[in-house]
């Protein structure tokens, strides 16, 4: 599984370095809020062209209409404007650049999880000084173009556009190549890891480093979330990221014309029960965390969450993944919750909308085992928002408290790395598998993404009627031996043991 070139090189140490020395005075940077730049800072700043002046680009993120409470703090804006100057300009890359291709359809694990090895693959781009490319078609560009980059604003793109928003917009916006062809990187030194590799990378970079940059990419995204005016990489029109906050708030509250946007969000994922039960314990063990509060979420866990921030007066919008109906309905029964609970309806739910629901929401509580939770509580400490609510244990009093912090837990890589359990490393198992079979029946970028589910259908297909004939020949056999047995029985006892 580790990572593969096609032209062999030694990996120069130098992005790396560079990387530490322009973190090295974050420290004076911070303690410095009238605006001298560390030189280690301004050289690094100097060598990729960018703008010395702090705050250059620092105006505060607005989700669907709405500017984060916490967006105008301090240190929000020291943070902010860190990773701003260090990554608001794309290194000056040249053809011997060497390139981070991210390319097929195969993926490790759902959405979120993809989501993961995407922000990971930007991070090891830039830890080791690579160029980051997308195939046009693949796993990477179809979950990114899903959520962000296809629209914000600017007119619709059409099939008669010479470069589509979408692509412009990841060239401009990710400093990032699109791939239509494995041929257009001819010649240049290409580095390919699967979706598991990056889904488990962790970055060498200093904590602060990694911290700014890390924050920075999910910035970036979330500036360019999917208003639902472009197409993507298919054609397609792209769904609009409000569309989870207008279903439930009114298209109104996006405008700030009224309705409440004062709310707190939930997010109930049973995660398959076993393996949720399983995964949850483990992070227990790591953070301190109850091992079973987020499975469970009674109405006491929560109110002991919103009670004390005066919360129990506003909305409170759940997010479901509906495999443990039990919990929502305990949840709707409660006399002081129940009033306040808001689903999203059936038809207008999906996982963007949940997306931006969350994130914007004055409050989230969400399960710390989960990585679609941890994505949402990540963007919104780098959107400046915080008060997630993930990591909770009963104290010795018996009172709830949360028992890690959002940046010792969630940004932490020793804690977030979502530990290579047994279960994970059988995932990842099964993920190279697949590109060995992917490798075996020829399924490259050219196909299209209906082309390629149609051909792994039939793959599916072939392999569970090969297996349902092993296992009519098996009982086939096993009845045989048993016919025979008896056989062997009745003449035994009508002859005597002398037949034997």
């Amino acid at each position: 599984m580790g990572g593969r070139r096609r032209t062999a090189r030694l990996r120069s140490p130098l992005g790396a370095l560079a990387l530490a020395a322009a973190f090295a005075g974050l420290c004076a940077l911070t303690s410095n809020p009238a605006g001298n730049v560390p030189y280690h800072i301004e050289r690094h700043l100097a060598a990729k062209g960018a703008s010395s002046a702090i705050g250059s680009d620092s105006e505060p993120i607005s989700i669907c209409g709405h500017t984060p409470p916490g967006a105008n703090s301090q240190s929000y804006r020291l943070e902010h404007d860190l990773g701003e100057r260090l990554y608001s300009s794309c290194p000056p890359y040249t053809s011997a650049t060497p390139v981070l291709y991210l390319s097929g359809h195969l993926t490790f694990g759902r959405t979120a999880n993809q989501l993961r090895s995407l922000t990971n693959a930007m991070q090891l781009a830039r830890d080791e000084g690579y160029q980051l490319a997308i195939a046009e078609r693949g796993w990477a560009m179809d979950v990114l173009l899903q959520f962000f980059l296809t629209g914000n604003g600017a007119p619709a793109a059409s099939d008669d556009d010479e470069k589509p928003r979408w692509k412009e917009s990841v060239e401009r916006h990710l400093c990032a190549l699109v791939i239509r062809s494995p041929e257009e990187l001819e010649g240049r030194e290409v580095v390919a890891k699967n979706p598991a590799e990056l889904f488990f990378y962790m970055s060498p970079a200093p904590d602060e480093g990694y911290l700014a940059s890390h924050l920075q990419i999910l910035r970036t995204l979330f500036r360019q979330c999917n208003d639902g005016s472009g197409l993507d990489n298919y054609g397609v029109r792209s769904r609009d990221m409000c569309s989870g906050i207008d279903s439930v708030f009114g298209a109104a509250a996006r405008r700030g014309e009224g309705g409440d946007t004062i709310y707190s969000a939930i997010h109930l994922r049973y995660m398959e029960g076993k393996p949720g039960l399983h995964f949850l314990k483990q992070r227990a063990n790591a953070t301190g965390c109850d091992p079973e509060a987020a499975l469970k979420v009674t109405p006491e866990y929560v109110k002991s969450i919103l009670a004390p921030l005066n919360m129990l007066g506003h909305p409170i919008v759940v997010i479901t993944d509906g495999q443990k109906p039990a919990v929502l309905m305990r949840l709707q029964r409660d006399k002081v919750l129940g009033p306040l609970l808001r689903v999203v309806p059936q038809d207008s739910r999906w996982i963007g909308g949940d997306v931006t629901l969350a994130v914007g929401a004055t409050l989230f509580i969400g399960n710390p085992a989960s990585t679609f939770s941890s994505f949402i509580a990540r963007s919104r400490i780098a959107l400046g928002i915080g008060n997630n609510y993930l990591f909770r244990a009963r104290d010795a009093t018996g009172e709830w408290v949360t028992v890690c912090s959002d940046r010792d837990c969630l940004l932490r890589r020793e804690v977030s790395s979502d530990e290579t359990d047994e279960a994970a490393r059988l995932d990842a198992i099964r993920v190279a598998e697949e590109i060995m079979i992917d490798a075996r029946y020829k399924l490259h970028e050219e196909l299209t993404k209906e082309e390629w589910i149609e051909r792994k259908e039939a793959i599916t297909a072939t392999k569970k009627r090969k297996k349902m004939k092993r296992l009519r020949e098996r009982q086939r056999q096993a009845e045989a031996q048993a016919e025979g047995g008896a056989a062997v029985g009745w003449l035994a006892k009508l002859f005597g043991p002398t037949l034997m």
